[in-house]
């Protein structure tokens, strides 16, 4: 019974995939709305990016604009893109028969993540099924060590659950398709698209192109550099590739230009710097393809005069100042960043479970390396495994990234496992692996993060309150905030954290009528993220935790709520 399944499977994975994925995201919601009552987001992105289709529906205006649900009166610009956008609305659109505009966004944008969930699942199967050795009951071991390779993604990375729509599943998603277009060209050639990956690449950049974008770029063009020097791939893959990347890097920039126009130059978002160097990659690469060098001295002298050339042209036309400017402004480093997860190492974050991934993924790359010299398949995901190991135990958010290798590895080296064990064992091996699959899968039946719920009375008007507390509020209770979580919103963080934190009341008006605040909802659960050096005497915090109130402007609404406490300013005394 399990032979015959499992070769239904095999043979109908893209069939087996999406049923298998369907079911197991209704099933996550279903038992998500019993535990909490209710379906929601685990993260402020989403609530934001929500909010912004949801305007965006609601005038469809397709140019960039000011995102006015923050930073009244001046609104805030956003880094996110349309490319997200337009996704998460096809999702939306069935929902619109049923439901009124805002709903059907919150709604549709819980399919986003699970959709690019089951198209990395099938590009995975797709790359790795044509390295499967032909052993008795091949199929049985292919979906045993797959159910496994689905619980490590889904467990590990965070990024596929209903409850996180985000840009991350479709970075991982394009890092996939990426490895298995690599996969395909040592094994069969013809049908490696390397004109697609560049497309979708370049679609990764239009999505985040401020970290992930580039160094996924990096990452991938370097393997392809290195397997071209050692006579593995062809000068033609490579320039079909930077041709996808850069006719949808310049398609993308011309339908979607930063706010301010095509002049603005942006390392925040897709910005004209990001285009020309595109180009130059492209014409670099159409220079090799066309002068085709033969021995490895040529090839890294065409390389290394192409890329000198490249860099050139990019301080002529940028200069160093812009080129190098830095990402992150001074205050955003002092007042934001050291509360962003994925900001943070996975090592700090929960020991526990990474700790254990970490060993993992090192014994894996460790017992793979071996064979990295006489097998081109092993070497690509060994070189993309050492190429993001360190930045994965560093920051939380390139943890994925470093999955994808990882788990291509892990799949091979169980499946080589399995196939070598004797006969008489394999039944009692099966068996227990679905077993194991079965309790694994039980595991990820619930959220790491539990819904945060605001009671706020209806109000209308701009709460002041913490940074990470904003989108859901404004999406939820159509209320105004003073920020955003997000780097590009440099005044606005910093006038948040003085409005908090600062011990001049003078300065307080001032901000309080800078950004029209008529509200304050104040956190004071042990959760709440106040740093003693923070809690002054005379400042808003410090006056709610100790039970004190010395701003007779401040006046008490509502008794605390679920470690929240709302209070009203009255303009007639500020």
């Amino acid at each position: 019974m399990i032979n015959k399944l499992a070769q239904f499977i095999y043979n109908h994975y893209i069939t087996s995939l999406l049923v298998m994925i369907s079911l197991f995201t209704c099933f996550d919601m279903v038992t998500t709305y019993l535990e909490f009552g209710r379906l929601y987001y685990s993260d402020t992105d989403p609530y934001t990016r929500a909010l912004r289709i949801f305007d965006w529906l609601n005038d469809f205006q397709w140019a960039e604009k000011v995102f006015p649900f923050s930073n009244p009166p001046d609104g805030e610009i956003l880094h996110f893109t349309r490319i997200a956008d337009l996704i998460w609305t096809v999702f939306t659109l069935p929902f619109l028969f049923f439901y009124p505009l805002k709903d059907s966004v919150f709604y549709g944008g819980m399919f986003f993540s699970p959709f690019f969930f089951f198209l990395s699942t099938v590009t995975a199967c797709r790359g790795i099924r044509p390295y499967l050795q032909k052993s008795e009951h091949k199929e049985t071991y292919f979906v045993l060590v797959l159910a496994f390779f689905l619980c490590i993604i889904y467990q590990y990375s965070g990024i596929f659950s209903f409850t996180r729509p985000d840009h991350h599943s479709l970075m991982f998603f394009i890092f996939c398709f990426n490895i298995t277009t690599l996969l395909f060209a040592l094994k069969s050639p013809q049908k490696a698209s390397f004109l697609t990956a560049g497309l979708l690449t370049g679609c990764g950049i239009w999505a985040s192109s401020a970290v992930e974008g580039f160094f996924l770029v990096g990452s991938i063009l370097s393997c392809d550099i290195l397997l071209w020097l050692l006579n593995d791939l062809q000068s033609k893959s490579l320039y079909r590739y930077t041709a996808g990347l850069c006719f949808s890097v310049c398609l993308a920039f011309a339908l979607n230009p930063p706010y301010g126009g095509y002049l603005v130059f942006d390392n925040l978002r897709l910005s004209l710097i990001h285009v020309v160097t595109c180009v130059c990659i492209f014409l670099s690469f159409g220079c090799i393809h066309m002068l085709h060098p033969q021995t490895k001295i040529r090839k890294l002298f065409v390389l290394s005069g192409c890329a000198l050339s490249s860099a050139a042209v990019l301080l002529i036309v940028f200069g160093v100042s812009t080129i190098f400017a830095p990402i992150y402004h001074p205050n955003i480093k002092l007042y934001f960043l050291p509360h962003i997860s994925e900001m943070r190492s996975p090592l700090l974050r929960a020991p526990l479970v990474f700790i254990p991934f970490y060993l993992m993924s090192a014994y894996i790359l460790l017992k793979n390396i071996r064979q990295a010299y006489t097998q081109k398949h092993i070497a690509v995901l060994c070189f993309f495994s050492l190429w993001y190991f360190i930045p994965a135990c560093l920051t939380y958010r390139f943890l994925w990234y470093l999955i994808v290798p990882i788990g291509y590895l892990f799949f091979l080296s169980l499946y080589r496992l399995l196939a070598s064990i004797k006969k008489t064992h394999r039944r009692k091996i099966r068996a227990f692996g679905v077993i194991i699959f079965l309790l694994f899968m039980l595991t990820t039946f619930h959220s790491d993060v539990s819904p945060i719920t605001y009671n706020l009375p209806p109000i209308k008007g701009t709460v002041l309150t913490g940074i990470f507390a904003g989108p859901q509020l404004a999406f939820e209770n159509d209320v105004f905030t003073v920020t955003s979580p997000y780097h590009t919103n440099i005044s606005s963080i910093t006038d948040n954290y003085k409005l908090f934190y600062s011990d001049d009341e003078n300065e307080l008006k001032e901000l309080i009528k800078k950004h029209q605040v008529t509200y304050v909802y104040l956190p004071t659960h042990k959760k709440a993220k106040y740093s003693p050096n923070q809690l002054r005497k005379k400042n808003i915090t410090n006056q709610i935790l100790s039970g004190r109130q010395d701003y007779p402007w401040l006046i008490k609404v509502s008794s605390e709520t679920d470690g929240y406490v709302l209070y009203r300013i009255d303009p007639q005394l500020l």
